[in-house]
């Protein structure tokens, strides 16, 4: 009697290519009797809709066919892959390990830059398995064929495979033979993650952590600990063979030969690796900079795949690109859709130009014209697409920042307009950051004036103050999260790692790394259970810091020399400023950056502080100062001059490193997307799990994050904000499906 036991059906790419995945086991990719589907089959197949084709690849037991899916009810027709397996000829630790494993992690996955499966059909010993057809062949045939990828591509790509191996990751699932034959291309130039023969749960049934002892994957993709044959951590040897990718992308070459074992290793542990001279100028230095930080054999201080996607690279603005050369499709970037932009128009909202991109959100400029068309507002549109996100972020971190966007509302915080939904698509209207970030000018004007780091620091302080008393922590306070109003306001934004803290456990601590290493407190950096609270004020200290100095007070590029100076008080103040900053305000800052959270001072105390107390109302720098005027005996000095400060007496007392280069920073996650990852935050929020993203704004460089309205009063004047639609409002038109 045939049984077919019908699959589970989700839309997935495969690839037409004849060396890759298809081959469920070794051998050649040929043989006199190939796997082809009996008549009974074929006729079996036929009654549910299936038809197979001609035949693409074979492996020693296995075959891949294009075919197609007939929906008689829906009147339409799906190209498919299958892949025929025949147990009978596969060996038997095959059949009880490998292949019981890759068939579970199929049916359990579903994401936008990882290989699904449309239905598994079984027959005797023959499973068929019908996947998505993936037009453009996987990676490794694309960059034979053309070369190197261009810069802005690649990062496209990377930050698709980022997402898809962080949705497995969050998982807890590792998949352990990462390489360019198995990173698909489908119809419109998207990744998809394919061939799961060797992936496997990184947890046991306890789910304690698991080290792999299995020797698996392919050695030009594998990482040292891997090539040793020593128990290593699966997911950190993912992020090994990601550089790999990552390199050979941008370089069209492999970084190792692998004729050699031996050599192989010894290479890797040697970092005997370099780009082509050929195209060594023509690669950024944030990409050479993400691919050794990844290519780095002491997994130690390897990057997690979290800090791979908020990396600076990653988080940079990327233009559209089209495939080169030929009749490739076009990358399909996220714009709204003709249909949207009419349903929003109904409602008042006029979205402009993209300023911003990310992996599964962009962001633009945007108008709200009141109904009876006297008022213009000028305001920014972030639209999410939670069909690219990972389910991980939807589940925890985007659900639970909605809730907080819609339930602040304070002057030096950033302000939603109006949500609106349709679909898998969100677009959330907030008001425009015209001036940017506090990095952003720190960086263009350097050291600000301390009456204004007051005013503003003073102005920071309120909003954390107005989260904790709601009882949320922010748990990402940094200068690219402080946004800048037209009227140079400060305003907190980026909620994607906040939190409630009266859900927390009974000891009212958490206990997830989260936010940026270099703002983190080092209760937080030593992985220990904080006090969110006391966290935060931290990190207000860390931004203090950079505000008065332009540097950071710490390097967080090895993280346990960085613990190690926060817990000696290992800092000081840059010679420049020395002596132009009070002894007050280097007081508050050495009692906020008290490691002992016992004796850190509270945000209470803060506030009550005798600098902060004499702080005047508002007075916002003129237009040069915008442009780097003011402030002219502080104007920024060169990269040079900031990174080689020479030490000089502490404030805190003891003998400290220089000020270190004040620059955008990674953002950390153990459970759930990079740093951002909110709706409020910059396209590197939208990337998140991805993403991982760039940054928006509205003046001639990209900004990091929307800002919002004035309110008025003593913090610079009225800024009114527009007549919008209520929160949550849902865009009542039809859905339009696009492939």
């Amino acid at each position: 009697m045939t049984s077919f036991p019908s699959g589970q059906p989700a839309p997935q790419p495969q690839q037409p290519q004849q060396q890759p995945w298809w081959g469920a086991g070794p051998g050649p990719c040929a043989g006199p009797h190939p796997l082809s589907p009996r008549n009974s089959e074929v006729n079996a197949l036929e009654q549910r809709g299936y038809l197979i084709g001609k035949r693409v690849g074979q492996g020693t037991y296995a075959t891949v066919h294009v075919a197609e899916y007939v929906d008689a009810a829906a009147n339409r027709k799906m190209r498919l892959a299958c892949k025929i397996f025949d147990k009978d000829k596969a060996p038997l630790d095959f059949l009880d390990r490998f292949f019981p494993r890759e068939l579970e992690i199929l049916t359990k996955i579903e994401n936008p830059h990882i290989i699904q499966v449309h239905s598994i059909l079984q027959r005797g010993p023959r499973v068929f398995i019908f996947m998505r057809f993936a037009d453009n062949g996987d990676l490794l045939d694309f960059v034979q064929k053309k070369g190197r990828v261009a810069e802005p591509q690649c990062k496209l790509w990377f930050r698709q495979m980022t997402s898809g191996l962080h949705y497995l990751h969050a998982k807890n699932i590792a998949h352990r033979d990462l390489k360019c034959e198995n990173i698909l291309l489908s119809r419109r130039f998207n990744v998809k993650l394919a061939d799961f023969g060797f992936a496997r749960y990184c947890v046991d049934s306890e789910g304690r952590r698991v080290l792999s002892k299995t020797y698996c994957g392919s050695a030009a993709y594998a990482a040292p600990e891997v090539v040793s044959g020593t128990p290593y951590n699966p997911k950190l040897a993912d992020v090994w063979s990601l550089g790999i990718i990552l390199f050979i992308m941008l370089n069209a070459s492999m970084p190792f030969d692998d004729d050699n074992l031996q050599k192989l290793l010894k290479d890797q542990l040697d970092r005997n690796w370099s780009f082509r001279a050929k195209v060594r100028d023509q690669v950024s230095s944030g990409a050479k900079n993400l691919v050794r930080r990844i290519l780095e054999p002491d997994v130690m201080t390897r990057l997690t795949l979290e800090r791979v996607m908020a990396h600076e690279w990653m988080r940079a603005s990327v233009q559209p690109q089209r495939v080169p050369p030929g009749p490739g499709v076009p990358f399909p970037f996220l714009v709204p859709r003709a249909s949207e932009v009419f349903a929003l128009e109904q409602q008042g909202y006029y979205i402009g130009k993209k300023i911003g991109e990310g992996s599964y959100a962009s962001v633009h400029t945007a108008s709200y014209v009141h109904r009876n068309k006297t008022k213009v507002k000028r305001i920014a549109c972030k639209i999410l697409d939670k069909e690219r996100a990972s389910r991980d972020f939807l589940e925890h971190f985007f659900p639970r920042e909605l809730d907080v966007l819609t339930k602040v509302e304070s002057p030096y915080i950033i302000q939603v307009y109006s949500i609106y939904e349709r679909g898998p698509r969100v677009f959330i209207f907030m008001s425009l950051a015209e001036n940017g970030d506090l990095l952003d000018y720190v960086k263009s004007n350097g050291e600000v004036a301390e009456s204004r780091a007051k005013v503003w620091f003073h102005q920071i302080c309120r909003g954390t103050e107005y989260l904790h008393a709601k009882d949320i922590a922010h748990r990402d306070l940094k200068c690219e999260n402080v946004l800048l109003s037209r009227n140079f306001n400060c305003k907190l934004t980026d909620f994607g790692f906040a939190r409630y803290c009266n859900d927390l456990t009974p000891t009212g601590l958490c206990e997830t790394f989260c936010g940026s290493a270099a703002y983190a407190a080092p209760e937080v950096v030593g992985g220990t259970p904080y006090n969110p609270k006391l966290a935060d004020v931290w990190s207000l200290g860390v931004i203090l810091y950079a505000m008065l100095n332009a540097t950071m007070p710490f390097n967080d590029s090895n993280r346990r020399k960085l613990l190690s100076d926060q817990m000696a008080g290992n800092w000081q103040f840059s010679s420049r400023v020395e002596y132009s900053v009070s002894a007050i305000a280097k007081s508050l800052v050495a009692r906020i950056l008290e490691p002992s959270v016992a004796n850190r001072i509270t945000l209470k105390d803060i506030l009550d502080h005798d600098w902060l107390r004499s702080c005047k109302d508002h007075h916002p720098p003129t237009h040069n100062a915008a442009a780097g005027g003011a402030d002219s005996k502080h104007r920024v000095a060169s990269t040079k001059t900031l990174s080689e400060d020479k030490p000089s007496p502490s404030a805190t007392g003891s003998t400290a490193q220089a000020g270190h280069h004040l620059q955008r920073t990674d953002g950390t996650s153990l459970s759930g997307p990079g740093a951002g990852a909110g709706a409020s935050g910059g396209v590197g929020a939208a990337g998140g799990a991805a993403g991982a993203g760039a940054g928006a704004g509205a003046s001639s460089k990209a900004f990091n994050t929307l800002g919002k309205p004035q309110h008025g009063g003593a913090l610079g004047g009225p800024f009114a904000q527009p007549e919008a639609p209520a929160l949550v409002a849902k865009c009542q038109v039809r859905r339009v499906e696009d492939q």
